[in-house]
This record gives structure tokens, sequence and C-alpha cells, in this order.
């Protein structure tokens, strides 16, 4: 192991059983925003993985901050903004204050705003300490990591990950800023560790003040809370002929946005998004008076927006329908992991605190709400089906949305595999043992022959209850047929037995049930 790899690992260390892979489908080039799913792999963090990522090969590694179930060995703020952001502006901000962070370059020219440890730290007082700086560098809105206060990783509940910077080592665009605002490349990313790595001692006596700022919105983040029709007509333009009724929209969001300079605003964006030519001040006026004399709601059912409209993606937007300043509720959920067991089983991060939840339980509010309340969180409001609906649509559309893989074994189906396995090893080698209840152990043809009636009363007294004898029919039927082979046996008084056939060495490699050898037809 080389002593760059080494150092990296050693400044990033965190769970060493699972980590995380992000799959990138869309990328979005105008707004410079990639989108896609995470997953969660409940395997090793090997050196490989580390080196991959510095030379910028397979996926970038996500490292789960927690190295147990309520330590962290670092932390970090996530300024989830994409265009233009001045990273210089928040480090001087930073240093200023003395506060120990290092920035870095998310992947989509935000910020990352790291804190270091020399040792473990308590995730429960580390994100206390990174509400407070979030909220003073003016950011109250932005992720925090670790997102939970503690996990289970014998439950292999493993919380979010974050995937880490220097990807492709100093060709990355995830990189640390120097404290001039240059690019720092790994040697240089050390050194600012070096200075900047806390203890629990010295981190206790960083002052970060009390007081929220107050920092003024960019235009950016306000115009990602339109609804889908005024953000396309803001970012694409207008077309001449609709544009009093693509106006009147936007002076309705800009109502909701900008507060007592609305007006101003809608002067703007009328220079900016009609390349034909805006439209003349008395048309203008005439707009603005309309929508000032009362709270006029968006013009949904008229091209253009009509054309432009998302339902569910509007429902999510601080200024979509039914929105505004004091008129949309925040959701609740700040995370939400699917752990891919048969059937799922989710895990929701609410206020730090990770629920788990049945599938019936997410879908139902209120279940959920009472499921929040045995963890001792308390408050919650149920929001309006369609909204909540349309709010977890768009939270599986982002990276605080995480899938983590099972193993086979560890599945509802590899369960019965492992049972039919198990079964056909006390078959017997006389076909009337399967009027006996038995598997057909065919030592000529290496084949199992199993009834599927006899199969199930097998496993209810084996207490495995998962699967009725539809389903069983239902699972050989389609997950079993290209490599099973049914065939029928003659019993005594004239009666037959239809029966299913599993060459011996297809239980050689039971926790991984398909992958087994297929059983040509013509063996048989």
């Amino acid at each position: 192991m080389t002593d760059t790899l080494q150092k990296f690992k050693d400044i990033f260390r965190g769970c060493e059983s699972a980590y995380g892979k992000y799959v990138v489908e869309y990328v979005d080039e105008d707004k410079n925003k990639q989108t896609g799913h995470g997953y969660t792999v409940k395997k090793p963090v090997t050196d490989e993985l580390w080196q991959q990522h510095l030379e910028g090969k397979e996926d970038p590694l996500g490292v789960v901050p927690f190295v147990n179930d309520t330590d962290v060995h670092w932390g970090c703020i996530d300024i989830d903004i994409y265009t233009g952001f001045d990273h210089k502006k928040l480090i001087d901000e930073i240093r200023k204050q003395k506060l120990p962070f290092v920035v870095c370059r998310s992947k989509s020219g935000g910020a990352h705003v790291f804190v270091f440890f020399k040792d473990t730290i308590s995730a429960v007082y580390l994100r206390k300490r990174l509400d407070a700086a979030r909220k003073f560098l003016g950011y109250p809105k932005a992720e925090i990591f670790p997102k939970q206060d503690n996990v289970n990783f014998v439950e292999n509940n493993y919380g979010n990950w974050l995937n880490l910077p220097y990807y492709d080592g100093d060709q990355s665009f995830r990189y640390a800023y120097k404290d001039d605002g240059s690019r720092a490349v790994l040697q240089d990313f050390f050194a600012l560790h070096e200075q900047y790595v806390q203890t629990e001692e010295t981190f206790k006596t960083v002052k970060i003040p009390d007081k929220a700022r107050k920092r003024e919105m960019t235009d950016q983040e306000i115009e990602s809370g339109a609804p889908p029709c005024v953000g396309t007509m803001l970012s694409d333009g207008v077309e001449k002929g609709y544009r009093n009724n693509a106006m009147f929209n936007v002076a309705v969001f800009c109502r909701k946005a900008y507060g007592a300079k609305w007006k101003e605003k809608v002067e703007e964006y009328n220079t900016k998004i009609f390349p034909e030519g805006k439209l003349g001040l008395d048309e203008l006026a005439n707009i603005i008076n309309s929508v000032n004399k009362k709270s006029y709601e968006y013009q949904c059912k008229i091209e253009p927006q009509c054309s432009l409209c998302d339902k569910e993606q509007c429902l999510t937007k601080r200024y979509g329908v039914g929105g505004g300043d004091d008129g949309l509720e925040e959701f609740f959920i700040e995370a939400l992991t699917k752990v891919e067991t048969e059937p799922p089983t989710w895990y929701a991060t609410i206020r730090g605190k990770i629920v788990k939840l049945s599938t019936s339980e997410l879908n139902n509010q209120n279940m959920l709400i009472e499921r929040c309340m045995d963890k001792h969180i308390f408050g919650l409001q149920p929001l309006p089906p369609t909204r909540y609906r349309a709010m977890l649509a768009a939270l599986s559309e982002t990276e605080n949305f995480q899938i983590q893989e099972v193993p086979q074994e560890d599945k509802l189906s590899g369960l019965l595999w492992d049972h039919i396995g198990k079964y056909c090893s006390k078959g017997k080698d006389k076909s009337d043992q399967l009027e006996r209840g038995h598997a057909f152990k065919d030592d000529e043809a290496q084949v199992f022959f199993v009834n599927i009636e006899n199969l199930h009363k097998y496993l209810k007294k084996q207490e495995f209850r998962h699967y009725d004898f539809n389903d069983l029919v239902n699972m050989f039927n389609r997950e079993y047929k290209d490599f099973v082979v049914k065939k029928k046996f003659n019993l005594r008084g004239g009666k037959q037995m239809k029966t299913y056939g599993f060459k011996f060495d297809s239980f050689d490699i039971a926790t991984e049930p398909y992958s087994v050898k297929e059983l040509p037809v013509e063996a048989f």
C-alpha cells in the first residue's frame, strides 16, 4: 500500500463492512447536475476500492462516516448549490471565524465543508455543532453528515454514505481548496488536514456563534423552488405568441418568492425570457396590477404552462401550487434507505433518528407517525396525501434515497433454496419414496425429483411459512423454469404425481441460487 493511499484511508476512515456507490442515470449539463440512484453494498471496503477511487476507476467510493454504531471520524456540511458558487467567499468567512473546516468542491460544483478528527467523536455531539455551523454560515437547509445520531451495524443499518473527494486523484473535479482559494492537489489536501484536524478536546473549544446568519438567497436557489412550468420558461425562454400567459405565471411566482421586490423581478424576467422581444410597458403593468390585487394562483390549464406542467413535481416545490414562504410544509423524511429484503425493509431518517418501516407503514402517514412516536419523535403533522406522495417520489430521485443490496442467501428466495437443498439431500433412491413425502434421488440421472405438495408440508414442519402452495408453484414455474424439468411418476393404484427435477450439482452453490447450472432437457 502506498503512503498516499494509507493517508487518504486514515483521513476518511468509516464503516469497513459496507460502502456506497452512485450510479449516474442522467446528466443535466445546463444545470451541471447529475441524477441517479445510490446503492449501499454490504461488502468489505477493501484497499482495492480505495485505490480505484484515487485512480478514477469504476464508481466513486462512498464511505459511511460511522466507525461503530455511535461514533464517527469526520463530518461534513453539504452545500447543494451548483452554479457560480463562491468557494473563496465561504473560505474567507470560515477563516475569519477561526473554524477548523476544509472546503472541497462537490461533484456538481457545490461545497463539502469537512471537519476531521484524530480519534472518533460522538455523532450526536458533532451533528449539533455542525447544525450550528451551517446556520451561522447562512445555509440552514444544508445537509449534514453523519445524517443520523446513531446506526445499527448488526441489523445492517448503516445510515447514509458520502462520495469522497479526489476521485481520479489530482485530476479530480472534486478537490479541496487552499485558504487562498486555489486548487489543492492531494499533497496540499494532506497539509490542510494536518493543519486543521481536531481532537474532541480542541473541537469543544471552537466557538461557533449561536446566531444564525441571514443570507440572501441567490436567484438560482429561488428559481429551484419554482413550479416546473415557470422553471422551464425561465431557463428556455418563451415564444412570442404566449408571452402574456407566460408572464402571468412568472409574476405569480415572483410574488410568492421575492417578497417586497417582486415587481422588480417581474420586469427583469420580462427582459430575460422573451428572445423575440419583451412585453410592452402597458401590457406588463396590467399583469402586475392583476397579480397585485389578490393572491392569484398559477394558471395551469392554458398554454404554454399546460404543456410544461408536471403536477407531482409542482407539489414538491417551495413556490409551486399551494406553496409560498408560509404555504409549503417541510418534508419530514430527510433520507430514505430501501433494504432489498423480501419483502423490502425501509429505514427513514427523521430528525436525525432512524425509523424502521414496512412498505405499508411508509405508505400510510398515520402508521409512520405512530412508529416515530415509538422513537420519541413527536409533533409530526401528516401532509395532504397528494403532496406526501409527490414529496416521497421527489426524494427517491435524490442522493438521499439509497438502495441497500442484500446477499441472495439472506433473501427469502435464498432461504427457500437452502431449504430445498436440505430437503433433496434427505432424498431416497427409490421413486416410491415420493408417496412417503420424500424427494426421489435418481442416482443414474443425477437428479432430485421433488413434489411441491410434499415440499410444502416439509417447509411447514421447518416453520418456514413464507410461501404458500401457490407461491411455490409460481416460484417453480417462474424462477426455476430454466433449470428444472417436469416429470410425472406412476404411483400405485394408477395415480400419477407431478414432480420437478434438479440436477445434483444445482446445490453445490446454494448461496447463489440463481447462478446454478442449467439443466438441458435432453439430460432426461
